[in-house]
């Protein structure tokens, strides 16, 4: 009889099996998040192909280059201040405290207790990546390599997750104020990215030796003539 269960033994031992529980769906959970970013990757080989396909062959190896250096360019870039911006300016543009997400922070070490921080990180830094892959493909063989990592650093470090902290973060001024909801990171990455390209555009213009190009310069030809 000494060695009856108690109902306070069959608690500890329920609450002990939740705990396991839990964690192993945490770990879980991680590790799914894990290989999505792993596909995340894997989408600026896509990329890097199609840009590398779509320019002429004299030009071919700097679009390849391009797309490598925005990934190696970007991921270092918002490891030292891309997600502190995210973290310190929910706002506007006053930054609140955000010292955990400075790169010398614990969160931003290994850390086995924390299972969000990293794959959220991650997640992100891939996203800036898909803004710089957006501006490369728009500026294929019109824009030198190093003003490019220049720009992109720009708007995959800064530009887009300024927008993400105003409408993803949970407070975020536009999600709290004015109930926005980003479908598809159509907005923040995909909408932003765009539309800074666009600008980079309008100061390139065309691509030189374009096809469009070469019909624009003989349709005013043959209008002068």
């Amino acid at each position: 009889m000494d060695n009856a269960p108690t109902l306070e033994s069959l608690q500890a031992a329920l609450d002990a099996q939740q705990a396991v529980f839990q964690m192993h769906q945490s770990m879980n959970v991680e590790v799914f998040y894990w290989w999505c970013t792993a596909i995340m990757i894997m989408i600026h080989a896509g990329f890097l192909a199609y840009e590398m396909g779509a320019s002429r062959s004299k030009n071919a190896l700097a679009a390849g280059i391009k797309n490598i250096l925005a990934l190696a360019v970007i991921i270092p870039t918002f490891y030292l201040f891309g997600w502190w911006i995210y973290n310190a300016f929910p706002n506007g543009f006053i930054p609140i405290d955000a010292a955990g997400a400075l790169p010398w922070a614990k969160s931003m070490g290994p850390d086995v207790t924390d299972m969000g921080t990293g794959i959220f990180w991650a997640a992100f830094a891939m996203f800036g990546a898909t803004t710089g892959s957006i501006l490369s493909g728009a500026v294929i063989e019109r824009i030198r390599v190093s003003a490019f990592l220049i720009l992109t650093v720009f708007l995959g470090s800064v530009v887009w997750i300024l927008a993400g902290a105003w409408g993803w973060h949970p407070d975020g001024w536009l999600l709290t104020k004015l109930g926005y909801h980003d479908v598809g990171a159509s907005g923040v990455v995909h909408a932003v990215a765009g539309f800074f390209t666009l600008g980079v555009l309008i100061n390139l213009g065309p691509r030189v030796g374009n096809s469009s190009t070469v019909w624009l310069k003989l349709s005013h030809l043959i209008a002068y003539r």
